[in-house]
């Protein structure tokens, strides 16, 4: 709960730094998206970590491959999102997709994974 609180206090301190109107309805969603991906996809791979030797070094290994495309999806979506052009892929359209996936993925596994 405090993490999208945290992102939006980070999103007017940078509109009043850079002098820009960063906090749109289409920034939010990109945001929101990003995070929900992010946080369900580590949660899962944190709860099969949990239990293994060394998991404060294993959980950076596994989950940086596996948010790659949200990392690039994101980062597209946030360029177009303010203005500059970056192509016609519809990257906030991959960022939802995989927030999606990420989501019903770890809510699926959750129990599995618990069960260890």
């Amino acid at each position: 709960c405090a993490l999208p609180i945290f992102e939006v206090a980070q999103l007017l301190l940078a509109s009043i730094l850079f002098d820009a109107r960063l906090i749109t309805p289409e920034l939010l969603m990109i945001v929101l998206l990003g995070t929900l991906g992010t946080v369900a996809l580590t949660t899962l791979l944190s709860t099969m970590a949990a239990s293994m030797r060394g998991r404060a070094m294993l959980l950076p290994a596994m989950a940086l491959p596996l948010l790659v495309p949200l990392l690039i999806g994101t980062v597209r979506a946030t360029g177009l999102a303010l203005g500059m052009d970056e192509g016609t892929a519809p990257w906030t359209l991959l960022v939802g997709v995989f927030a999606a996936w990420s989501l019903v993925l770890a809510t699926l596994l959750f129990p599995v994974a618990v069960e260890r």
